[in-house]
C-alpha cells in the first residue's frame, strides 16, 4: 500500500534525478495528474488483455442521492419515461476497449444488485413497462439512471475511477464518513498493485519530462518573441530622466 503523498513524493524525487535543477520545479498537481494517467493507462492494458485486476484497487462510492427526472432530458411530455437520476455527476471511471470499470450497483443494504442496461433501451420503454420489472442501471452524461426503481433514495456503486481523490470528494459530500473526514488528501490510498508501483512511477516521469521540455520550449519562444519586439525595445533602453 502507498499513500498519495508518499507517491508524489517517490514521483517528485524520481523526476528531479533525470532533469537539470531548473526543470525541477513541479507542483504537486503535476505529479498527481501524470500519476493518475500512468495509473489508468497499466490497469487498461490489464483490463484488455483479460489479465487479474486487484480487488482492491476498486474504490466505493457509498451513498449516490438519486432524485426524479425524466431519461430523455430533451422531453418532458407525459409519454416520456421517468426515472432516478444521480443528483450530481459522478466521479469518472476508468474504461478499457470494451466498456467502463464498473464492479458492482447494489441498493444500499446490498439485497438488490441492478443490471445493466442503456440509455437507448431505457429510452423507448413505455413507462407501463416498468412495472414489476427488475432495477436497472446505467450512466449517461456522467450520471447515474436508475429505471424500475423509482422509491429508492440512493444506491451504492463500486469500480475503478480514475481519480482516486475525487472519490474521497465525493464521499465526503454525500455520506457520513468520519475515517474519511479525518485525512487529508495526501493521506489516502492509492489504488495501484505494488507490482505496478515501479512501471507507473516510470511511465509518470515520461510524462513529466516531455511536458516540461514543451513548457520550457514555448517559454524560450516567447521570450524570443519579447525581445524581437520594437515596442519591448523601446522600454528596455528607454533612457530615465
Amino acid at each position: 500500500m502507498i499513500l498519495i503523498g508518499e507517491a508524489i513524493q517517490r514521483l517528485q524525487s524520481d523526476y528531479s534525478k533525470g532533469v537539470q535543477s531548473k526543470d525541477t520545479r513541479l507542483t504537486s498537481r503535476h505529479i498527481y495528474s501524470a500519476l493518475i494517467t500512468a495509473r489508468a493507462t497499466l490497469i487498461k492494458q490489464q483490463s484488455s488483455k483479460s489479465q487479474h485486476i486487484n480487488s482492491w484497487i476498486y474504490q466505493t462510492l457509498y451513498f449516490i442521492p438519486l432524485q426524479l427526472s425524466p431519461i430523455n432530458l430533451s422531453t418532458f411530455g407525459p409519454q416520456s419515461p421517468t426515472a432516478l437520476r444521480s443528483t450530481t455527476r459522478l466521479p469518472k471511471l476508468v474504461s478499457d476497449i470494451n466498456a467502463d470499470l464498473l464492479s458492482s450497483v447494489s441498493t444500499l443494504d446490498g439485497q438488490v444488485m441492478l443490471s445493466s442496461t442503456d440509455y437507448e433501451t431505457a429510452k423507448y420503454q413505455g413507462a407501463a413497462k416498468y412495472t414489476g420489472a427488475n432495477p436497472k442501471r446505467y450512466i449517461r452524461d456522467g450520471y447515474m439512471f436508475v429505471t424500475n426503481a423509482t422509491q429508492l433514495r440512493g444506491v451504492t456503486m463500486q469500480g475503478i475511477f480514475e481519480d482516486p481523490i475525487e472519490v474521497w470528494q465525493y464521499n465526503l459530500a454525500n455520506y457520513s464518513c468520519p475515517d474519511c473526514r479525518c485525512k487529508k488528501a495526501k493521506d489516502i490510498e492509492f489504488p495501484i498493485d505494488r507490482d505496478l508501483l515501479k512501471t507507473m512511477l516510470e511511465l509518470a516521469q515520461q510524462e513529466l519530462i516531455i511536458l516540461f521540455s514543451q513548457m520550457s520550449e514555448d517559454t524560450s519562444a516567447d521570450a524570443a518573441d519579447e525581445a524581437s519586439s520594437p515596442q519591448r525595445g523601446v522600454m528596455i533602453h528607454q533612457p530615465h530622466g
